[in-house]
């Protein structure tokens, strides 16, 4: 139904003229309604007052458990470990005792009323067009995913370790019927029909697995992967090529599949070229089931048939059809994939602008993580008693993803409690204990995390000093763009020599000083004391079509101040409050941080192939939920108290930080030295903060080559004209199925990518504004 406003569902609801109030017309025209669903209205009679009506709705969604937002948060909630606020949570239902609400009901009667507030959804508008809703169900997040079983996903296959003797070495190690029975799982056919075809396909996977103990998988790994010593010094030399992975694997699928389990030689060509577009995808790429299949010919599948031959039947055709998808799913999500594991351990790059992943092979790797990690434990890790462990949720695997002479270390949290690690569990145990590790990061690390954000925003205004943290590149373009107006407006278009100098952390995580950084979170609650509540609470985003968009969570020490009508009525954009409200105090927040500092676990195996427990002497795991907030934390008190006197200085500068990439530029030449001795020197050890002397650049406007490229950014030194790099970050546009999904998939990717900021030609100049749609498109042209 489309949108009216509450004046046109007045109007159209009651035959009576009357005169009303300017103001309360006005608000019946900033409240838009729209029919939302059909639920069963109560019968609810109005003997008694207006506010004892009103009650008796609430009483009954509450009683249907109701999805009403006017009753949101009066439901039973799930245990949290922090308390959850539900008693007078919802603001929203005070607001039907309003006089214009009253009046309302008064003109449209008991009935009507029922069917708007039940029924309806409806939002204020503010004065800027942004909108909260007021009352009916919930909005359900947006999109329409398709099955997960129409896809083929890659992500399942990284950081598989083994330890495989390739000696008499088998990839499929079930039984031609246990085959069968998982080809036939993918089918979606009756179970009957396909039982009548069970002896021609087994009688394939019994030639296909007897191939397979045939194979020498020894020979082949000798042959493609070698077995040379490792490249300690340069770690991706190590990696097997992306051309080498696909040789092999194609030579494998080929010693176990006869032509006639292709499907002939054309099919072959079709399926072998699916197998490469499989091996080339990203960590997040996926392959839709019907795309795969698209052009196979199925007739020459012959023993797919109950009578061998071609089709004679639509209903025929259809089961054939279905065993191709079932059979070929096969071939890929578990033949291909179980051939990948075996052979490579498979791990993204540390490369943020490529997608590419790295194939090493497993002997290679294995080498490759124990030389490195006896080092890493000497350095940052101590070896714990397990008897030791008191927190939740404050362990780890270590993940490693390599660079050129290193690794960057990252500690993925186990989704166990304690208890259940080691242990096989059933499905419905593992889904169980995922629940408690959601619920603990959601009810638990979520709103600590929250918290701090807030307290170090309230710093960031504060002090400019601990404002030099920015989020994106958009924001360092936005920077930068304000410093040039501020030398055009000091010394007109002839701008004095600009200095510039970036640099970054080594190894940021693993070297951060742990009593440093806990002593700078007491300091940013030193004015409150341990009883000191902070109140976190969540609210949607809505799209256009009410579907939420993202959420949005607000931080406080005042609960009133969470009134959604007050909160939001400059905002733009539409708002529904989930009402959930979370309270967590100062000692809470203090012994949550020291746990997370000090506390964190990880596991890590042994020579016998045993895990043991590790804990960090410096440093904090990368991975953790709370990670990139200690990170923010303690370096915007090293700028503060390292760099602090550059806002002591009438100088011009930009001072930004990007996470652990820093960027200074200056008219100033002795602020320059000045900053340039503070970098090079060593007092910025005090954090646990080692500048990467390697990859720090200083340059100058004078330059012949006066170009900066700073977090994936050119900035001229000359112009102060900036331009994006593109070149690393073009789409992928394997997985886009239709036309209309391809354009807007490409729209979304382009304005994110080339935001507002990056088009305006007051940002950089015109040709670098244009530069990279020709190669976009081209690009994208190609791949179509």
């Amino acid at each position: 139904m489309e949108e009216i406003t509450l004046h046109e569902y007045i109007w159209n609801n009651t035959s009576e003229v009357t005169t009303e109030l300017p103001s309360f017309t006005e608000y019946l025209n900033h409240v838009t309604v729209s029919k939302f669903t059909t639920h069963e209205l109560p019968t609810i009679r109005n003997h008694g007052s207006y506010e004892d009506f009103v009650t008796s709705i609430l009483n009954h969604l509450v009683m249907t458990r109701s999805r009403n937002i006017l009753v949101s948060g009066y439901r039973s909630e799930s245990h949290s470990e922090l308390p959850i606020i539900n008693s007078n949570a919802n603001f929203l239902a005070t607001y039907l005792s309003h006089s214009n609400w009253n009046r309302i009901f008064e003109l449209v009667g008991v009935q009507r009323f029922l069917e708007l507030i039940i029924n309806y959804r409806g939002f204020h508008e503010n004065s800027n067009g942004g909108k909260v809703q007021l009352f009916g169900d919930v909005a359900t997040f947006g999109g329409s995913a398709q099955p997960t079983s129409k896809f083929i996903n890659k992500y399942d296959i990284l950081f598989q370790s083994r330890k495989i003797k390739y000696t008499n070495f088998q990839v499929i190690r079930q039984t031609p019927k246990e085959t069968v029975k998982q080809i036939l799982s993918n089918c979606s056919v009756n179970v009957t029909e396909l039982s009548k075809r069970f002896k021609n396909i087994k009688h394939m996977v019994s030639k296909i697995i007897q191939n397979d103990k045939k194979c020498r998988y020894d020979i082949l790994c000798q042959k493609f992967l070698g077995t040379t010593g490792c490249n300690y010094a340069d770690i991706l030399e190590n990696e097997t090529r992306e051309d080498q992975v696909v040789s092999l694997v194609l030579i494998i699928m080929g010693h176990l599949l006869p032509l006639d389990a292709w499907g002939g030689p054309i099919n072959k060509k079709i399926i072998q070229e699916r197998i490469v577009d499989f091996i080339k995808l990203g960590s997040g790429g996926r392959l839709h089931i019907d795309d795969i299949v698209r052009g196979i010919k199925l007739q020459d599948f012959t023993w797919f048939g109950n009578i061998i031959g071609r089709a004679t039947s639509k209903q025929e055709f259809h089961i054939r059809q279905s065993l191709l998808i079932g059979y070929v799913r096969w071939l890929i999500d578990s033949l291909v994939k179980t051939i990948l594991r075996s052979f490579w351990y498979i791990t993204d790059s540390s490369n943020m602008e490529s997608t590419k992943l790295l194939h090493f092979p497993h002997f290679t790797w294995n080498s490759l993580f124990s030389n490195w990690m006896v080092s890493y434990s000497k350095q940052n890790l101590e070896k714990v008693d397990e008897t030791n462990f008191t927190g939740k949720y404050d362990y780890g695997k270590l993940k490693l993803v390599p660079k050129k002479s290193s690794f960057r270390v990252i500690c993925v949290p186990i989704k166990r409690s304690y208890a259940s690690i080691g242990q096989k569990l059933s499905p419905s145990e593992v889904e169980r204990e995922l629940y408690e590790f959601r619920k603990y990061s959601t009810n638990v690390l979520h709103p600590v995390r929250q918290v701090l954000r807030l307290k170090v925003n309230e710093q960031k205004k504060a002090k400019p000093s601990y404002a030099t943290s920015v989020y994106s590149s958009t924001e360092v373009v936005e920077k930068i763009v304000k410093f040039r107006d501020r030398l055009v407006t000091k010394f007109g278009e002839e701008t004095p020599l600009v200095y510039m100098i970036k640099f970054d952390m080594k190894e940021c995580y693993d070297r951060i000083n742990q009593d440093a950084l806990m002593n700078n979170i007491r300091d940013l609650f030193s004015k409150e004391d341990d009883d000191s509540t902070f109140y976190v609470r969540d609210f949607s985003q809505l799209d256009e079509m009410y579907k939420v968009k993202r959420p949005i969570t607000s931080t406080d020490t005042h609960f009133h101040k969470f009134d959604t009508l007050s909160m939001f009525q400059n905002a733009k954009g539409t708002r529904s409050d989930k009402t959930k409200t979370l309270t967590v105090k100062k000692r809470e927040i203090i012994q949550i941080c020291h746990e997370q500092i000090y506390d964190v676990k990880c596991l890590i195996k042994n020579q016998s192939g045993n895990f043991e427990w590790y804990r960090r002497k410096r440093g904090v795991f990368q991975g953790f939920c709370l990670s990139s907030i200690f990170c923010d934390i303690l370096y915007n008190s090293m700028v503060d108290d390292k760099f602090g006197y550059l806002w002591d200085s009438s100088s011009e500068f930009l001072f930004v930080r990007l996470a652990d990439d820093f960027l200074f530029m200056s008219t100033d030449a002795k602020l320059y030295r000045k900053v340039s001795s503070t970098v090079s020197g060593k007092t910025l050890q005090k954090y646990g903060a080692f500048v990467n002397n390697e990859k720090t650049v200083a340059i100058n406007s004078s330059m012949d080559e006066c170009v900066m490229k700073f977090i994936g950014l050119e900035i001229n030194a000359k112009t102060l004209a900036v331009k994006k790099n593109m070149s690393g970050i073009l789409p992928s546009v394997q997985n886009i199925r239709s036309f209309k999904s391809l354009l807007k998939y490409l729209t979304t990717f382009y304005f994110n990518n080339l935001d507002n900021t990056m088009l305006e030609y007051s940002t950089s100049e015109l040709g670098n504004v244009l530069e990279p749609f020709p190669k976009m498109i081209v690009f994208n042209a190609i791949n179509l």
